[in-house]
């Protein structure tokens, strides 16, 4: 399929979804670069990792391990600019040290079973590699671009509204025995 330059297909195979994930440009040797990103210097990745809304439905009372299995299924197989983030089980140790030995930030550890409720506790953190080497100068980083720019601090606030209004409009969540998921762009 032909498309125009910086034009991508539609990847997801569904009418809409929201999606949670991270974006991340790579190197040359796979690695993110988040100086890559930041600048716009690289071809940004959104890295999938949970789903949230499918359609009309609202999978976040759902265990993460099912959500996963219909984030599967949602997110292309061979996807070039969007990626199935894939778990571990069991070895959070030595996935932490594997994280480390490779210089990146860290890792996210989640509960299988754990629901994605905003009023809920939330049953996942994340471990920082206090060695990664992308840690420097970030903080100046971002305050030299806040004076620079202060206007795109407030650009949260609407990020902010925005998720609060998508949130009153959930009404109607996905039984733990539904299953059918249509495939479309």
């Amino acid at each position: 399929m032909h498309t125009p330059k910086n034009r991508h297909p539609c990847e997801i195979r569904v009418r809409s979804a929201v999606l949670d994930g991270e974006i991340v440009c790579f190197d040359r040797q796979g690695k993110s670069q988040f100086r890559e990103l930041l600048f716009r210097r690289g071809e940004p990745r959104f890295y999938a990792f949970d789903l949230l809304w499918l359609d009309d439905k609202d999978p976040r009372h759902l265990p993460l391990i099912r959500r996963k299995f219909w984030l599967r299924s949602v997110v292309p197989v061979n996807g070039t600019r969007l990626l199935y983030c894939d778990h571990i089980e069991g070895d959070g140790e030595g996935l932490f040290r594997l994280a480390c030995g490779h210089d990146l930030e860290g890792i996210v550890a989640k509960h299988r079973h754990g629901l994605y409720l905003p009023e809920a506790e939330p049953t996942w953190f994340k471990i920082r590699n206090r060695s990664y080497s992308q840690w420097a100068g970030r903080k100046e980083l971002f305050e030299r671009e806040r004076e620079r720019s202060p206007d795109a601090v407030g650009s949260w606030d609407s990020c902010v509204r925005a998720c609060a209004e998508w949130d009153s409009h959930v009404t109607r969540p996905i039984s733990a025995t539904t299953g059918s998921i249509r495939s479309s762009c």
